[in-house]
């Protein structure tokens, strides 16, 4: 996944400020991996409409696989106009907090959409996101970028969708949160290995909460 990061001016975020350098960095990234191999670009609502398109017809080109956020987010029908403007899958939806909302993005033509799973209600609200999203024929990739139990959730989500077609997104391990439990969630090989114990598996490090009480 490419990040484009925010440019703050005053508060206010400047939109196309650099749309000449997103391209360019795209197209190195391309360039580096290798055709084959599957890159995302996430615009972090930092694009007009026009500029929205203009990049994502770039990175078509490029064979990226979806285009994350490229307008601000509660702009739903302007988000729906890119992502009936272009080929390439446009993402939205990290930043919705209800049902209602993650079906307007919807219905605005937004194809893949991507709740968290902390704000969305947890793991029931997250599951009804996902019954959403297949009566409507639209991909669902979860975000989630809160370490080991909001993560730790979403995986547990992901394994049981039958429609699970992407990634889901991985917070680095995480010094100040891991530490607490005894089996943090780490890739092996490449891949999550879920447990079957109760609840999300973790095991409390009481040792290491009991250092931390103050």
């Amino acid at each position: 996944m490419i990040r484009r990061r925010r440019v703050i001016d005053n508060n206010r975020t400047v939109l196309d400020s650099d749309i000449a350098g997103d391209i360019e960095k795209a197209t190195a990234v391309r360039r580096l991996v290798g055709d084959r191999f599957p890159l995302a670009f996430d615009a972090n609502n930092c694009y007009t409409v026009g500029g929205a398109i203009r990049v994502g017809r770039a990175l078509e080109e490029l064979g990226y696989w979806w285009f994350e956020e490229p307008i601000q987010h509660y702009h739903i029908r302007s988000m729906g106009e890119v992502a009936r403007a272009l080929d390439i899958t446009v993402s939205a939806g990290e930043q919705t907090y209800t049902l209602p909302a993650l079906n307007d993005l919807i219905s605005a033509g937004v194809r893949m959409v991507q709740p968290d799973i902390v704000k969305m209600g947890g793991i029931t609200g997250l599951l009804r996101c996902a019954a959403l999203a297949h009566a409507h024929g639209v991909e669902l990739v979860p975000h989630q970028t809160q370490p080991t139990v909001g993560h730790m959730a979403n995986l547990h989500i992901a394994a049981s969708l039958l429609q699970s077609s992407k990634p889901v997104e991985w917070n680095d391990p995480s010094s100040r949160t891991h530490a607490m439990f005894e089996n943090p969630p780490v890739p092996i090989a490449g891949f999550f290995h879920l447990s079957d114990s109760p609840g999300l598996g973790l095991r409390i490090n009481e040792a290491e909460i009991k250092k931390r009480r103050h």
